[in-house]
């Protein structure tokens, strides 16, 4: 790829997210270095809800508050603008390259070009007291996608800023050499990369044995760092395109169907090919890793279910961004990356339920309106749990990789929790199923395991870590799952042999550990 094709480059799949990376050098997926006090302090005063924490609270959240500044009213313009740009390229993920989207995407850069001249000819550049420092973090980030002509006029400027506190290192670094990788010069902070296959290599770099002390000079990581960060990250953006792409058939008799509907707008569904053949299906609502807004991480997973014969009710959509660290913003599409209310799957089983009588409904009459199942994974399980409190109609409740928090447990600024119960609130048998040693919710299932007298409980490990068990998925989970909802959803003996008695089926299976069973007949 060579430098003249910057906006090709902004316009594939894979290499949307190097330009991501390359438009901020902070790794999108991957911990930044000064959040490494807070964790510390997370896991020294309860260690046993860091993997929830990290995944499901935003603990890396920013702070929220508006800030005072000069022109409200134009930081707000800058941000929306960056709203828009982030959500056409985040479409190029969703949907692929198309003339239709890259020609909309010409048309917002040029529109936000034209009103960055108009405003940096009014005000200079538009620093932290005019616009906030989101705003002025837009305003680059608009010209991050501008001609080379206004970036070559906006560098001094941006020095400037840099130099006056009002942007980082990083983004002056970012800027000089995107202009001069655009040139067909040398770069020479190596910020500007490309990506070919599974490698990825800077542009030419100028004096490249001293450019980890430039970089450091400007208090940024070292290149080697700072190529591999990106890497992850990539890796991390081929994955999720791929559960995207992805239509799971599931491995059970009756196939799957992914589909959405407009009356659940926050929520996908996984129901049977063959719904005719499956029977009455009974309804699973399901709550996603971390309470995300998209389920693209469990979609194998959930069409393993339902092609067993339910129809599982996920929350979120598969176009929506997969958030890893700031858990309290809008995403770039416009909706929140998380939900977190158990009112989401206690709608999801409203509309199921509504479904199976509505005429005309393809699920009219095919619906076991009488079993029901919430279950969730990490946060999602908490999100399950609280749903069920809340729910008299609930069969079931299905544990995965978590468990509740204590009610005095501190939420960070800008983050929230599902909804508090008390467990005796808690009607309905559980399982919790937890991923072992290296799950760091496995203490929190097994405390609450602890805490629970008055219900039928299981309790078992399989050592998959916190989320290892879904991209495949693993079969061994999926029959474990499978088993404990064909008991208590549709009251087969061979699922309830698993779980129940001294020689049940997952306690004489060699790769789990059964740690509890309580009031299981």
């Amino acid at each position: 790829m060579n430098a003249s094709r910057w906006a090709d480059e902004d316009a594939t799949h894979d290499l949307f997210r190097l330009t991501l990376v390359c438009d901020h050098e902070q790794p999108i997926y991957v911990s930044k270095p000064e959040d490494d006090s807070r964790m510390r302090g997370i896991m020294t005063s309860r260690p046993i809800v860091l993997a929830f924490l990290l995944v499901a609270s935003g603990v890396l959240a920013q702070d929220s508050q508006t800030p005072t500044v000069a022109d409200a009213s134009l930081r707000l313009e800058l941000l929306k603008r960056v709203q828009t740009d982030r959500a056409i390229r985040w479409e190029l993920i969703a949907k692929g390259i198309s003339d239709e989207i890259s020609a909309r995407m010409r048309a917002i850069d040029e529109d936000n070009t034209t009103r960055m001249k108009a405003i940096v000819q009014q005000y200079g550049w538009p620093g932290p007291e005019l616009v906030g420092k989101d705003g002025s973090q837009a305003a680059f980030t608009l010209v991050q996608h501008a001609d080379l002509a206004f970036q070559k006029e906006m560098l001094p400027l941006v020095k400037r800023a840099y130099g006056a506190g009002g942007l980082s290192g990083n983004n002056f670094a970012l800027l000089q050499d995107r202009v001069l990788v655009r040139d067909g010069k040398p770069q020479i902070y190596g910020t500007q990369l490309n990506y070919t296959g599974p490698e990825v290599i800077p542009y030419p770099i100028e004096d490249e044995q001293n450019v980890d002390r430039r970089r450091a000079e400007l208090g940024m990581p070292s290149l080697a760092e700072y190529l591999e960060s990106t890497k992850r990250a990539l890796e991390e953006a081929t994955r999720q395109r791929r559960w995207r792409e992805a239509q799971p058939q599931g491995s059970g008799p009756y196939g799957t169907v992914r589909e959405e509907v407009a009356a659940l707008p926050d929520s996908t569904i996984f129901r049977p090919a063959q719904m005719s053949a499956a029977g009455t299906l009974p309804i699973v609502a399901f709550g996603n890793g971390a309470c995300r807004n998209t389920p693209i991480d469990s979609a194998g997973f959930l069409a393993e279910i339902a092609s067993r014969g339910y129809v599982v009710v996920a929350g979120g959509r598969v176009d929506r961004e997969f958030e890893t660290q700031d858990f309290s913003r809008t995403g770039a599409d416009g909706h929140p990356v998380q939900i977190t209310t158990r009112k989401l799957l206690i709608h999801a089983v409203d509309w199921a339920v509504a479904e199976n009588e509505r005429p005309g409904s393809p699920y009219r009459h095919k619906i076991d309106t009488r079993h029901i199942a919430y279950m969730g994974t990490s946060c999602g399980g908490m999100q399950a749990l609280s749903a069920a409190s809340a729910d008299p109609r609930t069969t079931t409740i299905v544990v995965l990789n978590g468990g509740r928090l204590p009610r005095d447990w501190p939420v960070p600024p800008g983050a929230s929790f599902p909804e508090h119960f008390e467990w005796t609130e808690l009607r309905a048998p559980i399982a919790f199923l937890l991923g072992g040693p290296t799950d760091g919710t496995s203490r929190l299932g097994r405390d609450n395991f602890g805490e629970i007298q008055h219900l039928p409980v299981f309790l078992a490990d399989l050592p998959v870590g916190h989320s290892g068990a879904y991209p495949g998925p693993d079969m061994r989970w999926v029959t474990a799952v499978v088993g404990w909802l064909d008991w208590q959803l549709k009251g087969r003996d061979a699922g309830k042999s698993m779980f129940v008695g001294a020689r049940c089926g997952l306690c004489s299976d060699p790769a789990w550990t059964v740690g509890g069973q309580k009031n299981l007949r």
